[in-house]
């Protein structure tokens, strides 16, 4: 090489790929070989369930999803064959899944709730054929993934920003914007137990092969779970009171299943509900003959209804069916049948109404439930704005900042200023010890906020996403990222497939009204480029 000839960077080489590192400098040999795409896949498919483990090159685009919308969150299929995000469209916020099969199209598209409400949050079942949503409207969603037609409904008593299927696809871990986290039944989404777990919003729940659930969020701590069966304890029931329109205290019931919205009032002689309610829960109205007065209105009787809070199970209660007796934006009112069951106490501090059974339960005779069991928690220098787990739960991809990526008054004034956003040491991706919360490196690529990470099955490679409109690649050991993608405005969610094959990033980007409204892509699905790799077999549930 003549003294006039500048080599290329090591970096430069790695990125160009094999050929390009070839023709670059001459004499030098290829130690690997860039992975087709269609190679990983072959290899995947003798390995049911298995996973790509090496080296990460960079990210090569495979297709763009959306290009007109603000995009709060993404997940790919185990497969992965299918994506889905949640979008704002308009009023509503909705959830669009897609089939990956080239070329690529949507399989639905469909409204979740008001936009005023987030949905934050997106995961498929382990065998793929289920998506889950959860949205600061305390909702969680169902649906079919291959058709997008909905399953089934279940309300939490807090605004939900994180949920995740269990490994063996039976239950739902939901994380709330309190700290709460709840596990329901997934077949019926029935509440099954409930742990108050952080002083502060979660902010990502994930799962490992091996049974193990990771949460973490805004009190600056990750925790480690496991699902134990154990009683549940139904002396004591905890509701979360929150407000209508009109200011009026309300918690959420279930009657004959199916969730409703309540006053209480222990002085009213009556369990009411509206008719809607009653026709969800199988009441005939029409098919009543008793009557009785509510606050001077006409109400049927319904006698032997089942009315449930979060846990226990109350059976053969008369209530009243009545829609001029209730306040408006509320289902029902929780009467004295129910209420005189319990010692009341209002708890200003947690925003609960807490129920203390008068008639004490056996604790021989309660039902096994499925519990949160915290194994260890980990405490960092600042807040934890999302994170993910590899395969084995043995290493962490966590996103660390000074100040919550949260969007508020504050940070839009700033950007309507055109105002750089600060940037503080602690703002940071980094790559922890599962086992010990220790950091094992940190990577300083965004001039601001970090708002998530991906991490690759194999617990060696990071993506991460930020404020700073910017996605990095970064490999361990390696203090500079391998690979850079930039897109119109924050990043939201950055994740690697189960199979370590794809990466899906979702962003917000600015909305143009003008013409067709196309703008700079926020919903992308990009090829994880290998060099050298391997496919590892998937860790049963109870291995490590």
């Amino acid at each position: 090489m003549s003294p006039m000839t500048k080599a290329p960077s090591a970096r430069l080489l790695r990125m160009l790929g094999c050929a390009a590192l070839v023709a670059a400098a001459s004499g030098v040999g290829c130690t690997h070989v860039r992975a087709r795409p269609e190679v990983l896949v072959a290899r995947l498919q003798d390995v049911p369930g298995g996973y790509v483990t090496g080296e990460v090159v960079g990210l090569s685009r495979r297709v763009q999803l959306d290009n007109k919308d603000f995009i709060y969150t993404i997940a790919l299929t185990p497969n992965p064959n299918e994506a889905a995000y949640t979008r704002l469209a308009g009023k509503t916020i909705n959830l669009a899944m897609w089939s990956l099969a080239e070329p690529a199209r949507l399989i639905s598209d469909v409204p979740l709730n008001d936009y005023q409400f987030d949905v934050e949050s997106v995961d498929y079942s382990p065998d793929g054929k289920r998506v889950v949503t959860a949205g600061r409207d305390g909702v969680l969603r169902f649906f079919e993934a291959e058709t997008g037609k909905a399953e089934l409904v279940t309300y939490a008593e807090e605004p939900l920003v994180a949920a995740v299927f269990t490994p063996d696809g039976k239950h739902v871990v939901a994380g709330s914007a309190h700290g709460l986290l709840s596990v329901f039944r997934a077949s019926d989404g029935a509440f099954e137990s409930e742990l108050r777990a952080h002083r502060g919003e979660v902010r990502a729940v994930a799962v490992t092969d091996d049974g193990r659930i990771f949460t973490g969020g805004w009190d600056k701590t990750i925790a480690v779970f496991t699902l134990e069966m154990a009683p549940v304890a139904v002396d004591e029931i905890h509701l979360s009171i929150s407000q209508t329109p009109t200011k009026v205290a309300v918690v959420r019931a279930a009657l004959g299943g199916h969730m409703g919205v309540f006053a209480f009032d222990a002085a009213q002689p009556w369990v009411v509900v509206g008719p809607k309610l009653a026709h969800a829960a199988g009441i005939q109205e029409a098919l009543l003959s008793e009557t009785t007065r509510v606050k001077g209105n006409e109400a049927k009787v319904a006698h032997g209804q089942t009315i449930t809070l979060k846990q226990l199970t109350l059976e053969n209660i008369d209530v009243a069916v009545c829609d001029n007796c209730l306040v408006e934006g509320t289902d029902g009112i929780l009467g004295a049948p129910v209420l005189n069951r319990f010692t009341l106490d209002d708890n200003p501090i947690t925003h609960e109404l807490v129920l203390i059974a008068k008639e004490k339960h056996d604790p021989a005779t309660l039902p096994q439930t499925p519990t949160l069991k915290e194994q260890k928690r980990f405490t960092f220098d600042a807040y934890v704005n999302d994170f993910s787990v590899d395969r084995r739960g043995e290493r962490l991809g966590v996103a660390l900042s000074h100040d919550k990526a949260e969007r508020n008054r504050e940070v839009y004034q700033r950007e309507k200023n055109k105002v750089s956003p600060p940037w503080y040491a602690e703002d940071t991706a980094a790559l922890v010890d599962a086992e010990t919360g220790a950091i094992l490196q940190r990577w300083h690529p965004h001039t601001t906020i970090v708002s998530s990470v991906g991490i690759s099955p194999d617990g060696k490679t990071l993506v991460s996403g930020g404020w700073d409109n910017a996605v990095f690649v970064l490999r361990e050991g390696e203090p500079e990222p391998r690979d850079r993608e930039d897109f119109g405005w924050i990043i939201r969610r950055v994740r690697f497939s189960r199979d370590g094959r794809l990466v899906g990033v979702a962003a917000w980007t600015p909305q143009n009204a003008i013409g067709d409204q196309q703008s700079d892509p926020s919903s992308v699905i990009y090829d994880a480029t290998y060099e050298a790799f391997t496919v590892a077999p998937r860790t049963m549930v109870g291995e490590r």
